[in-house]
């Protein structure tokens, strides 16, 4: 019941895909959630800022969002800006998937 912050995950991953010391054949991070974010003006905020700063080659970190077994309208749309504001995909996952 409780809402997750998928904050220090992004940097995270942000950080291990513009790592210089290891090659990377891509940048891509998989957000996976089954509802709404503590903060979603948050959360969008620190993608924006977190894709904003330059890679290694030129790279960008685009990022998948999948919304699972729920849809709430907040939820949807946060996901869908998400993946929108990096190149990424969308996708709502039923239970039965």
């Amino acid at each position: 019941v409780g809402m997750t912050d998928p904050i220090p995950a992004i940097r995270k991953a942000f950080d291990v895909l513009s790592s210089t010391a290891i090659k990377r054949p891509g940048r891509l991070i998989y957000l996976l959630t089954d509802g709404r974010f503590p903060d979603n003006k948050a959360v969008l905020s620190e993608i924006k800022k977190l894709s904003s700063r330059k890679l290694p080659g030129g790279d960008t970190v685009k990022i998948c969002t999948f919304l699972y077994g729920n849809k709430p309208p907040e939820a949807e749309s946060v996901m869908k800006q998400i993946a929108k504001d990096t190149g990424g995909t969308y996708k709502f996952v039923e239970r039965e998937e």
